[in-house]
């Protein structure tokens, strides 16, 4: 699917309910399931009318997960999580506990929410008819912000200096890795047993966060960006035991690359370029922990061009 459809931005209106159900619709159709069209506009309606209600705008649409196992999601501004209903044991007891999530349940194979720092999502893969068993309950979980970078105490430390980082494109890559590893967790949290590895993946991927200082907390960057600035010098002091971390972070990636190329994850573009980024920063960590002399990212770009 382009992405410019695989996500849509809803007015603060009752009658936006009606567009969110054409728009998933539309979705299901393209990524050929209409089999899903029916649980799709039951549980988008509901959790499109319970934001209108009770949430906050923006009001956005996202669709995510792989065209085998779509996952749509409800986007609003108000961190205050959706209130679980119990679990339901079979369609009858919707007269007794309302509508609401339990329809949402119903008419899912996997659901739940996320909360953040302003906003939430609830999510749902639609099922394709009715469940054999009792409905799966809802998990609610929170995506924090990106932990600080902390400096080692270690008087050994390394410090490995990052020479001409280009800063739009490596905050839009850290952007797409954040994407990636909610991605991976989101797979896991709801079709775990179908994808293990990205279980596997996204455990692996917070371990590594506590181990490697992220730039993005960087003083540097944040007022390289603020004044436009193409590129930035930054220095990152590491542990010497970083150069096996970022190694095997690299590797996970070009794993994570692989597997969402396999899998064709609907959410997360993979750009050559940022591939690239992403192999001269872990490599820099690596190389310069191993004692050799930085390579700025220009003169890494031109070896690449080189025929």
């Amino acid at each position: 699917m382009p992405e410019s459809e695989m996500s849509l931005t809803l007015d603060d209106d009752p009658q936006s309910a009606a567009v969110a159900r054409q728009w998933a619709a539309q979705v299901c159709e393209r990524l050929g399931r209409p089999e899903l069209v029916d649980s799709t506009r039951i549980a988008i309606t509901e959790l499109v009318t319970n934001a209108l209600l009770h949430g906050e705008p923006p009001i956005v649409l996202e669709v995510g997960g792989t065209p085998q196992l779509p996952r749509f999601e409800v986007h609003d501004g108000s961190p205050r999580p959706p209130q679980l209903p119990p679990p339901l044991h079979d369609a009858d007891e919707l007269s007794t506990f309302g509508r609401g999530l339990q329809m949402v349940a119903m008419t899912s194979v996997a659901w739940g929410a996320t909360t953040k720092p302003g906003g939430k999502s609830v999510w749902f893969v639609p099922a394709a008819g009715e469940h054999p068993g009792p409905p799966p309950t809802g998990a609610v979980f929170s995506e924090a912000e990106p932990v600080e970078a902390t400096e080692p105490d270690d008087a050994e430390a390394i410090e490995v200096e990052l020479l001409g980082l280009p800063v739009a494109l490596f905050v839009s890559s850290a952007r797409q890795y954040r994407e990636l590893v909610r991605e991976l967790r989101l797979l896991s949290l709801a079709q775990g047993s179908e994808y293990p590895l990205a279980g596997r993946l996204s455990s692996l991927f917070s371990r590594f966060e506590t181990q490697v200082p992220s730039p993005m907390a960087s003083a540097g960057l944040r007022a390289a960006l603020a004044a436009g600035e193409p590129t930035v010098d930054l220095t990152l002091r590491v542990s010497p035991d970083a150069a096996t971390t970022a190694a095997t972070m690299r590797g996970l990636l070009e794993l994570a690359d692989d597997f969402s190329k396999a899998e064709r994850l609907l959410a997360v573009a993979l750009d050559p370029t940022q591939a690239r980024l992403r192999d001269w920063y872990f490599g820099e960590i690596t190389r310069q922990c191993h004692g050799h002399e930085p390579r700025p990212w220009q003169d890494h770009q031109d070896e690449q061009e080189v025929p």
